[in-house]
């Protein structure tokens, strides 16, 4: 109830609609927003339609800090041939090391962001013209990474069904009727609870 009524207050004083990230993106580079909730995905467009300069960011806390983002890793299969596991444990290892995973991250088109620390050493990361344009803010990016929370991840305990409820497009529907459609607040709460209860119950 409490973000739910956030999220419309802000509503009110942000462009009209629901917007997606291009509208975000255009409308922040444009000057029309003076602050976007935007992943590192809008630096590209910072470098090449703006002042790298003028550009901050801020962690929101409450109790927890809060960041918004994804952290994507090398993965190893279960259940295949010992031989494949121990070829991809050693590509693994392989990519794993600072001036490998530096080259990876560098070919990203999304500004992807480092979580192996040596990879901030490498001079393929202090010596890029992209980073080195951004100052203090990829560290200050970085910086946050601890703080970035996985949707269905409670300390060690996962909450497998998690994929279920974020694909069944009952929250978004929910924060878009309340926002954008207006909806009487405790209503759509209380509907939006009743179908994720549903859903749970399927399986």
């Amino acid at each position: 109830m409490q973000a739910l009524t956030y999220y419309r207050d802000l509503a009110a004083n942000t462009m009209p609609g629901s917007n997606d990230i291009m509208e975000v993106k255009d409308a922040f580079m444009n000057g029309t927003a003076p602050m976007a909730i935007y992943s590192t995905y809008i630096l590209p467009a910072v470098i090449k339609e703006g002042d790298p300069k003028n550009v901050g960011f801020v962690v929101p806390t409450e109790k927890n800090s809060a960041v918004y983002g994804m952290l994507t890793s090398l993965t190893i299969t279960a259940g295949q041939k010992t031989e494949e596991t121990e070829a991809a444990e050693k590509f693994v290892t392989f990519m794993e090391q600072a001036d490998n995973i530096a080259d990876w991250v560098m070919m990203s088109p999304g500004a992807a962001l480092p979580v192996n620390k040596a990879v901030v050493t490498t001079s393929t990361w202090k010596d890029n013209d992209v980073i080195k344009a951004l100052g203090e803010l990829p560290n200050q990016l970085i910086g946050e990474l601890p703080n970035i929370q996985v949707f269905g991840a409670v300390g060690d305990k996962k909450f497998t069904r998690m994929g279920d409820v974020t694909g069944s497009g009952v929250v978004s529907s929910m924060v878009h009727n309340v926002t954008v459609g207006k909806a009487d607040l405790p209503g759509t709460l209380q509907t939006s609870q009743k179908k994720l209860d549903e859903l749970i119950e399927q399986h």
